[in-house]
């Protein structure tokens, strides 16, 4: 008995050892495989900009602040071609209740909900981007903000809100900095195309319509030997009634000539994350 109980001691050892080595491989295959990932993706001031090159596959992410129009057709579209999409909003936009029902829609058919500030700040200077306009204080408390609206009102949970887009997609290393330490690393929108001058006004200088802004993704492609590989495509989800140009009404079109072009489409995280 004493033989066969030293045995089975040993035995035990031998397979727990084997498994706790098995898990250690595991893990160090888990952290290598994050490392590369992470290695394939474009950084600008300390937020993620663009996915991998060498992958064709896009994001499609959708901001909302004081408007929301082209959130019904938007989420037809989607949902029309079987893609998830990313969907960011500000305190304005969440406490609509006329566009409660739309963030509730877009969770539920598994779209990404995330924040993107309470009151829409701006967090550095335009002209130059090194001078921080909000304290940190202010920058979590707003923040904060945004997090638990969502939370609250749309039971959300903040382990589903890691990532998130800053206001005016404007920011600095600092600011970046402050929300990494929060755990809620930044990315942004990847510039080159003018997708996200979807809200200029017909009046405005700085005014660009539908037609512009459709060439300009197809000429960006052309001109680069990696395409929009790993694109991070901003579209608004309304401009008001100072732009009656809606670009969003081109997003079936869009779609479908970039899937013509050999393009898939994945979730923000899934893309930075590589799920």
């Amino acid at each position: 008995m004493k033989l066969s109980l030293s045995l089975l001691f040993g035995l035990m050892l031998v397979m727990f050892g084997c498994v706790s080595e098995s898990n250690h491989k595991i893990d160090d295959e888990d952290v290598k495989m994050k490392e590369v990932r992470e290695a394939k993706l474009s950084r600008f001031e300390g937020a993620i900009v663009r996915g991998p090159k060498d992958e064709k596959v896009m994001t499609f992410v959708f901001t909302g602040g004081s408007y929301g129009e082209g959130m019904p057709y938007i989420l037809e579209t989607l949902k029309k071609h079987g893609i998830k999409g990313a969907f960011f909003f500000t305190g304005d936009f969440l406490e609509n209740a006329e566009f409660e029902g739309y963030v509730k829609q877009a969770y539920s058919e598994g779209h990404y909900v995330g924040p993107h500030s309470y009151g829409h700040p701006l967090y550095c200077d335009w002209g130059d981007r090194s001078k921080t306009l909000i304290s940190r204080e202010d920058f979590e408390a707003d923040f904060e903000k945004n997090l638990k609206l969502i939370e609250e009102k749309y039971a959300i949970g903040r382990n589903e809100l890691k990532w998130w887009i800053p206001p005016y997609e404007h920011y600095n290393k600092e600011v970046a900095g402050w929300a990494e330490e929060l755990g809620y690393p930044m990315f942004n929108l990847t510039y080159g195309t003018l997708t996200h001058a979807d809200y200029t006004l017909a009046n405005a200088k700085n005014y660009r319509d539908s037609e512009t802004i459709w060439k300009s993704v197809f000429e960006y492609e052309a001109k680069h030997e990696d395409g929009l590989n790993g694109w991070i495509m901003l579209i608004h989800a309304g401009a008001g009634d100072g732009r009656p140009d809606k670009f969003f009404l081109k997003l079936d079109d869009l779609i479908n000539e970039l899937k013509g072009r050999g393009y898939s489409f994945v979730r923000v995280d899934e893309m930075i994350e590589g799920k």
